[in-house]
């Protein structure tokens, strides 16, 4: 083993490491430049692993599937030149779809540890706190959106994305509810046994308000989702599970969803105007020719002009500027755009991940982008003999996919940096246990799999 090697491996090297994810992640919303400090740190001090894990790590699914994302942004920027060259890049962007997969060096440095992927986890939530309490005046947000219902962003960039972090952080809160009463089953002390359960509650019920009054109809879409497939999920997940507990899974799931339809009703019912109401009677209808230009109906308007460019350019699609492009040449637009003259007037990308992607990279991006969930779920999957409670971590997955996918729907958040950062910490968190038992399957099963 030479020197480079030996330092990277070093205990004091991965303390390093740790410090500055630990640092990226715990600052990434309220301290932007110090987060962007300690990521620069963190990245740049993982590079080491192709080279010293190079017999292995150019075999991890993952990577295979990086190379296919670098493949695709080339074949695209490619495809570009040929049929858009007034508007194609110098040079591909590859950073657009590498930043993805950051999670891997996430992952490594966890090296399976549980509890330096609680600590992980903890230092995400408490970052969308202290974001949403520096960034603007919480309690007088809060009581805005409490009391007076109104849509409240806390300064976050917009609501959606305080939406995304709310509903994102819920899901964490009951994955780690499941894991403290795991661990406290065998406590004799009453105090410990309870309060943390309780505490718990508290937390799942803060990120539940938080959902409610930031008013995003996606997220309440995407937890839907997971409300609805949990029974499914969880027959799958913990295969013990009789049918009869499932059907009662259903029902419960049936009853909370009513409930908190029914709560959060009039918050919901308040984000449609009477234009986006129009929007979904004429597409119900079937009827395109003049959808309203209101929040539902840009979407709407902008995935309908983005139809004819799919079609023309399936595969690769046209590179990263066609969203845009379907955007300045649509006709629609052009004509409409004083019907809602602020939003349109930027306007650069189609309110989805899903389409952006179709449209910049094609069938091919989109299927190369979307395996990445499906991989690291399958990999946990084949763990599941061997990771002791594998099937709480496998849950958390399935939903995180499920409520990621469905969100992405409705807005491009992997392009944009929050939904990078937290799509990264997640993952990473996930993979560790993956990446850590290809990478040191030898080294005593790592601390992780005992």
């Amino acid at each position: 083993m030479n020197t480079f090697s030996t330092v990277f491996l070093g205990q004091r090297y991965r303390a390093i490491m740790l410090f500055a994810i630990f640092g990226y992640v715990s600052c990434a919303i309220a301290f932007e430049h110090l987060s962007d400090a300690f990521r620069a740190i963190f990245i740049l001090g993982s590079v080491g692993i192709l080279y010293v894990h190079r017999s292995r790590i150019y075999r991890d699914p993952v990577i295979i599937t990086l190379a296919l994302a670098l493949i695709v942004s080339v074949l695209s920027w490619c495809n570009s030149l040929f049929y858009i060259p007034d508007s194609a890049r110098a040079i591909p962007e590859l950073d657009k779809l590498a930043r993805l997969f950051l999670f891997v060096f996430i992952a490594y440095w966890l090296k399976g540890e549980k509890k330096l992927i609680y600590i992980l986890f903890f230092c995400f939530i408490v970052s969308f706190i202290l974001g949403i309490c520096i960034k603007s005046n919480f309690m007088h947000s809060f009581e805005m959106g409490i009391f007076h219902d109104k849509r409240v962003d806390f300064n976050i960039k917009n609501a959606q994305y305080t939406s995304m972090f709310s509903g994102l952080c819920l899901i964490i809160s009951m994955f780690a509810l499941i894991q403290i009463k795991y661990y406290i089953k065998g406590y004799t002390n009453n105090l410990l046994k309870y309060s943390a359960p309780a505490l718990m509650c508290l937390t799942m019920a803060f990120f539940a308000i938080m959902v409610v009054i930031t008013q995003s109809r996606m997220v309440f879409v995407g937890l839907l989702m997971v409300m609805g497939l949990f029974p499914l999920l969880y027959k799958v997940t913990y295969t013990h599970t009789k049918v009869a507990t499932v059907i009662l899974f259903y029902i419960s799931a049936f009853l909370a969803a009513s409930i908190a339809l029914y709560a959060s009703l009039p918050f919901i019912m308040q984000r449609f105007s009477p234009k986006d109401i129009q929007s979904l009677q004429d597409i119900m209808h079937l009827d395109t020719s003049h959808i309203p230009m209101s929040s539902i109906g840009i979407r709407l308007n902008s995935w309908i002009e983005a139809i004819p460019w799919i079609q023309r350019h399936p595969l690769l699609g046209v590179g990263v500027h066609g969203p845009g492009l379907v955007i300045s040449q649509s006709q629609v637009f052009s004509e409409r755009i004083n019907e809602n003259f602020a939003t349109i007037k930027g306007l650069r990308h189609l309110h989805s991940f899903h389409m952006d992607t179709l449209v910049s990279y094609g069938l091919f991006g989109f299927i190369v982008l979307n395996s990445i969930y499906i991989t690291v779920t399958r990999q946990l999957f084949k763990l599941r003999s061997t990771l002791p409670n594998a099937e709480n971590w496998l849950m958390l997955a399935l939903c995180f996919a499920i409520y990621w996918f469905s969100i992405n729907f409705f807005e491009s958040f992997n392009y944009r940096t929050y939904g990078v950062f937290a799509h990264n910490v997640i993952l990473g968190g996930l993979y560790s246990f993956v990446l850590t038992k290809r990478l040191f399957d030898n080294d005593n099963q790592r601390k992780a799999l005992t």
